[in-house]
Protein backbone atom coordinates (compact mmCIF):
# COMPACT_ATOMS: atom_id res chain seq x y z
CA UNK A 1 0.00 0.00 0.00
CA UNK A 2 1.39 3.43 -1.04
CA UNK A 3 0.50 6.15 1.24
CA UNK A 4 1.18 9.79 -0.43
CA UNK A 5 0.08 13.13 1.72
CA UNK A 6 0.30 16.93 0.90
CA UNK A 7 -0.37 19.88 2.27
CA UNK A 8 -4.20 21.01 1.95
CA UNK A 9 -3.46 20.92 -2.11
CA UNK A 10 -3.00 17.87 -3.68
CA UNK A 11 -0.05 17.74 -6.16
CA UNK A 12 -0.67 16.88 -9.31
CA UNK A 13 1.87 13.65 -9.94
CA UNK A 14 3.66 13.70 -13.18
CA UNK A 15 3.82 10.31 -15.31
CA UNK A 16 6.96 9.58 -13.91
CA UNK A 17 5.94 9.85 -10.44
CA UNK A 18 2.91 7.82 -11.03
CA UNK A 19 4.94 5.23 -12.46
CA UNK A 20 7.38 4.96 -9.09
CA UNK A 21 4.51 4.52 -7.42
CA UNK A 22 3.55 1.46 -9.10
CA UNK A 23 6.65 -0.30 -9.61
CA UNK A 24 7.54 0.70 -5.32
CA UNK A 25 4.00 -1.17 -4.79
CA UNK A 26 4.36 -4.07 -6.77
CA UNK A 27 7.13 -5.39 -5.37
CA UNK A 28 5.33 -4.70 -2.27
CA UNK A 29 7.60 -2.18 -0.77
CA UNK A 30 5.39 0.19 0.82
CA UNK A 31 6.57 3.85 2.20
CA UNK A 32 5.09 6.44 3.24
CA UNK A 33 5.96 10.25 2.82
CA UNK A 34 5.87 12.64 5.36
CA UNK A 35 2.61 14.80 5.23
CA UNK A 36 4.89 18.33 5.88
CA UNK A 37 7.50 16.91 3.65
CA UNK A 38 6.34 16.94 0.30
CA UNK A 39 4.99 20.37 -0.39
CA UNK A 40 6.10 20.58 -3.82
CA UNK A 41 6.68 18.05 -7.11
CA UNK A 42 10.99 18.59 -6.15
CA UNK A 43 10.63 16.98 -2.37
CA UNK A 44 7.85 14.62 -4.00
CA UNK A 45 10.33 13.62 -6.81
CA UNK A 46 12.73 13.01 -4.56
CA UNK A 47 11.18 11.50 -1.84
CA UNK A 48 10.11 8.71 -4.28
CA UNK A 49 13.20 8.41 -6.22
CA UNK A 50 15.16 7.62 -2.35
CA UNK A 51 12.42 4.71 -1.96
CA UNK A 52 12.93 3.59 -5.17
CA UNK A 53 16.87 3.79 -5.42
CA UNK A 54 16.95 2.07 -1.86
CA UNK A 55 15.16 -0.57 -3.25
CA UNK A 56 17.14 -1.32 -5.66
CA UNK A 57 20.16 -1.09 -3.49
CA UNK A 58 18.59 -3.93 -1.34
CA UNK A 59 17.37 -6.20 -4.22
CA UNK A 60 17.95 -9.45 -4.31
CA UNK A 61 18.67 -9.36 -7.78
CA UNK A 62 21.27 -7.71 -7.57
CA UNK A 63 22.18 -7.22 -11.03
CA UNK A 64 20.24 -4.35 -11.65
CA UNK A 65 19.63 -4.79 -15.16
CA UNK A 66 16.70 -7.30 -15.39
CA UNK A 67 13.31 -7.88 -14.55
CA UNK A 68 11.87 -5.27 -11.55
CA UNK A 69 15.56 -3.68 -11.18
CA UNK A 70 15.49 -2.60 -14.91
CA UNK A 71 12.17 -0.53 -14.36
CA UNK A 72 13.43 0.57 -11.32
CA UNK A 73 16.22 1.88 -13.05
CA UNK A 74 13.79 3.46 -15.33
CA UNK A 75 12.13 5.29 -13.04
CA UNK A 76 14.90 6.18 -11.22
CA UNK A 77 15.77 7.81 -14.59
CA UNK A 78 12.06 9.65 -15.03
CA UNK A 79 12.37 11.19 -11.22
CA UNK A 80 16.50 12.10 -11.87
CA UNK A 81 14.59 14.23 -14.50
CA UNK A 82 12.39 15.55 -12.54
CA UNK A 83 14.85 16.12 -9.84
CA UNK A 84 17.20 17.97 -11.90
CA UNK A 85 14.07 19.93 -13.66
CA UNK A 86 13.67 21.61 -10.48
CA UNK A 87 14.35 24.83 -10.52
CA UNK A 88 13.50 26.39 -7.09
CA UNK A 89 15.98 28.83 -6.00
CA UNK A 90 16.37 27.24 -2.26
CA UNK A 91 18.77 25.11 -0.23
CA UNK A 92 16.67 22.50 -0.29
CA UNK A 93 16.33 22.25 -4.03
CA UNK A 94 20.02 22.42 -4.16
CA UNK A 95 20.54 20.00 -1.58
CA UNK A 96 18.55 17.17 -3.00
CA UNK A 97 20.70 17.86 -6.35
CA UNK A 98 24.10 16.73 -4.24
CA UNK A 99 22.07 14.06 -2.63
CA UNK A 100 21.14 12.02 -5.87
CA UNK A 101 24.84 13.20 -7.30
CA UNK A 102 26.43 11.43 -4.02
CA UNK A 103 24.40 8.38 -4.61
CA UNK A 104 25.68 7.48 -7.99
CA UNK A 105 29.66 8.61 -7.17
CA UNK A 106 31.59 5.78 -8.46
CA UNK A 107 33.85 6.04 -5.57
CA UNK A 108 30.79 4.80 -3.19
CA UNK A 109 31.24 1.03 -2.91
CA UNK A 110 29.93 0.15 0.50
CA UNK A 111 26.15 -0.39 0.67
CA UNK A 112 25.88 0.94 3.80
CA UNK A 113 27.34 4.42 2.01
CA UNK A 114 24.42 4.25 -0.86
CA UNK A 115 21.74 3.54 2.44
CA UNK A 116 22.82 6.40 3.91
CA UNK A 117 22.45 8.70 0.52
CA UNK A 118 19.06 7.10 0.28
CA UNK A 119 18.54 8.53 3.80
CA UNK A 120 20.11 11.87 3.66
CA UNK A 121 22.30 10.88 6.47
CA UNK A 122 25.12 13.54 6.80
CA UNK A 123 26.74 12.54 9.62
CA UNK A 124 27.37 8.78 8.44
CA UNK A 125 29.66 11.01 5.97
CA UNK A 126 31.07 12.96 8.18
CA UNK A 127 31.91 10.11 10.54
CA UNK A 128 34.53 8.59 7.48
CA UNK A 129 36.06 11.73 7.06
CA UNK A 130 39.60 11.82 5.17
CA UNK A 131 38.75 8.31 4.14
CA UNK A 132 36.56 9.37 1.62
CA UNK A 133 38.06 10.56 -1.70
CA UNK A 134 38.19 14.69 -2.36
CA UNK A 135 34.51 14.55 -4.70
CA UNK A 136 32.58 13.00 -2.24
CA UNK A 137 34.02 15.52 0.55
CA UNK A 138 32.66 18.42 -1.70
CA UNK A 139 29.65 16.75 -1.92
CA UNK A 140 29.56 16.53 1.68
CA UNK A 141 30.89 19.53 2.60
CA UNK A 142 28.42 21.49 -0.14
CA UNK A 143 25.38 19.67 2.13
CA UNK A 144 26.89 20.47 5.08
CA UNK A 145 26.44 24.43 4.28
CA UNK A 146 23.31 24.47 3.13
CA UNK A 147 21.71 22.54 5.90
CA UNK A 148 23.82 25.96 8.17
CA UNK A 149 21.92 27.86 5.25
CA UNK A 150 18.47 26.41 6.06
CA UNK A 151 19.34 26.05 9.70
CA UNK A 152 19.54 22.65 9.87
CA UNK A 153 22.74 21.91 10.81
Amino acid sequence: MTAVSTAATPLATPPSLALATKIITSRGVAFALDPAAPTDKGELAFSLWKATFQAINTSPIGDGETGDDAARWKTIDRLEADILADLAPTPRAAERKLWVALAHDGSLTDGSDNAAACSENLSHFIALGDALDWNVRFHVGAIAALRRAQGRA
